[in-house]
């Protein structure tokens, strides 16, 4: 843990510093907050193409997940693994509550292979955690994340059933901005696949259509993120909400962050849920984060400047 983080809100430190940080202080709080044998139950069908051999991984990271977040839960988490269609069934047979399309996407799914989603208390994890090559089993480890993306999304529209995993427009009464809906989901997918040993925390730098990396301009300002943007096809709300995470974890701890979620649940609107649990105001926040993610790319991250 940096000791520039002693104070919250530090705008001159490095990515590894900030990283390590909300690191050290999620990995604290799952300690603290873990709950062996949690009774909240939960609901896991995995279908094809899931491999025999990746099903209890799954069925791990979901009892798992119960466990770290077993005093946020008041419901069950379903969850289900595979292709769309199977998804479909699924929702189907047990009448779980969906989309206007009987899934989980609030859109029809043509192109399975690349997508996840999750709503109304069902996660759709994907289709799988990968294949067979040359008779040996591939399991890739982004999967895993993504699968642990969705879970959260269940956790936090348990905490702030209003918003539903969805992100209204800036106004309306339970406006929730796309980078920290999507950024939460990207950051605790990431930081949960750690914790328990599945995959490594790590980083990436989004890109334009051209391949080119985004100026930091861009990427610096939430406010422009509060709704979704397409310079790199969504990824650059996942990719800022996910640097903003780690810097409300890392001033002032998973808690917090977390009571921002209740907050919600409570019936705050969200600047007033995020100055009570972070303790300044969302203007604040975003001229901070705007200085501190700046300062990042002086040294450690790759853009382009136009």
């Amino acid at each position: 843990m940096s000791s520039k983080f002693d104070s919250p809100w530090p705008t001159d430190v490095t990515i590894d510093e900030l990283i390590n940080t909300a690191l050290f202080r999620s990995n604290e709080f799952f300690d603290e907050a873990r709950v062996p044998d949690c009774v909240v139950p939960y609901r896991l069908h995995l279908g094809d193409p899931m491999l025999d051999v990746h099903k209890p991984m799954v069925e791990d990271l979901v009892l798992n997940t119960t466990e770290l977040f077993c005093d946020y839960l008041d419901s069950e988490l379903i969850v289900i693994g595979g292709n769309y269609d199977f998804v479909l069934e699924v929702m189907a047979e047990n009448q779980y509550p969906g989309d206007d399309f009987g899934g989980v996407c609030g859109y029809p799914v043509e192109n399975d292979y690349a997508s996840a989603c999750a709503s109304k208390g069902v996660a759709w994890i994907g289709i799988n955690w990968g294949r067979m090559r040359g008779g040996e089993v591939f399991t890739e480890g982004r999967r895993i994340t993504i699968a642990a993306h969705e879970i959260f999304h269940l956790i936090h529209d348990g905490l702030d059933p209003d918003a539903a995993g969805q992100s209204p427009p800036p106004g309306t009464p339970n406006f929730r901005p796309v980078w920290y809906i999507e950024g939460g989901g990207e950051f605790f997918g990431r930081i949960i696949a750690s914790y328990l040993e599945l995959y490594p925390y790590d980083r990436f730098t989004p890109t334009d259509r051209s391949g080119a990396f985004l100026e930091v301009s861009y990427l610096s300002d939430l406010e422009l993120l509060e709704v979704s943007q397409q310079r790199a096809f969504g990824t650059e709300n996942y990719f800022s909400g996910q640097r903003a995470m780690e810097y409300m974890v890392a001033s002032k701890g998973m808690g917090a962050v977390l009571e921002v979620w209740e907050n919600l649940g409570d019936g705050m609107n969200f600047y007033q849920a995020f100055e009570s649990a972070m303790g300044i105001t969302v203007e604040e926040f975003y001229e901070k984060f705007e200085v501190m993610h700046t300062n990042l790319y002086a040294t450690d991250l790759v853009t382009n400047e136009y």
